[in-house]
């Protein structure tokens, strides 16, 4: 059984993680330790139809698994299931065998960490890149809203730990760092960067970007469907009604906290770092 390790901020306050070694998961309870979790990742059986989403805690991930799963299924219906019953970070790998294609198999690993079967297979891979200054917001409301083993820290202490010592998935520049020479490195490999402000201020036209990219030939009628029900306010309003999507992770969040969905809005522009026109997709 894993048992999460903790480093104290400046105030010392404990903050929590999963010490995978190479990489920092949340503490989430695991069959194994965390460093068993990066090889049962790293041994994941990949399937040709499946999607690899993966990036920085915090930056759309909930949102884009909802689309991902929309287009790969050809409806703009929501996903009875939530993105961690896909996630490779908790899932063992008979449970990630046992999943029904087509699969958006998530994780917030870095390229290196990756199944080795998604370099071999040449498996379609969507990064998702959001700006540090709300993911660093973003994950500060997370963490405190967290019910067993939550921050209870201020944001000063906190923000002090995303920059200089690193928090869940590490430190977000050497990430984005590892991802951009990756991303260089390996040109053939069909890799979408999906940026975080670029789909919040086009999302049809982000829809029907992603949908190109994966080679699905969905309709334009489709791809603004599922725009329109991945809307903010309506992707949270489903999240929170059992009878259109099942939770398991209810029990985490704190009475009163907006779980996975919180504000969903644009507030400090443009994203660091490298955009989609460098990659070219």
């Amino acid at each position: 059984m894993a048992v999460p390790s903790e480093i104290k901020d400046r105030s010392g306050v404990a903050f929590y993680y999963g010490d995978g070694g190479d990489i920092w998961f949340p503490p989430l309870p695991l069959p194994y330790s965390y460093k068993e979790q990066v090889a049962v990742i790293r041994d994941t059986v990949i399937r040709d139809d499946d999607i690899i989403m993966t990036g920085y805690a915090k930056s759309g991930s909930h949102w884009h698994y909802e689309m991902l799963a929309m287009l790969a299924q050809g409806r703009a219906d929501y996903v009875r299931t939530d993105k961690p019953t896909e996630m490779l970070d908790r899932l063992t790998s008979e449970q990630a065998a046992a999943l029904t294609s087509p699969r958006v198999l998530n994780t917030h690993v870095p390229f290196r960490l990756l199944p080795r079967q998604v370099i071999q297979k040449k498996t379609k891979i969507v990064y998702l890149l959001r700006n540090p200054k709300d993911v660093a917001v973003s994950l500060y409301n997370h963490v405190r809203d967290w019910t067993v083993l939550g921050y209870q820290g201020s944001w000063p202490d906190f923000l002090q730990l995303f920059l200089y010592t690193g928090v869940w998935t590490n430190r977000w520049f050497d990430m984005a760092r590892d991802w951009k020479k990756e991303i260089a490195n390996h040109p053939e490999h069909p890799i979408f960067v999906a940026v975080y402000e670029e789909a919040i201020r086009d999302p049809i036209n982000h829809v029907v970007r992603l949908n190109d990219f994966l080679g699905l030939e969905r309709s334009r009628e489709l791809c603004e469907k599922i725009a329109d029900a991945c809307s903010f306010e309506k992707l949270k309003s489903a999240s929170h009604n059992p009878e259109i999507k099942e939770d398991h992770f209810r029990n985490l969040w704190k009475e009163g906290s907006s779980g996975f969905f919180r504000k969903g809005r644009l507030v400090t522009g443009r994203t660091m770092v490298h955009s989609e026109s460098e990659r070219g997709v």
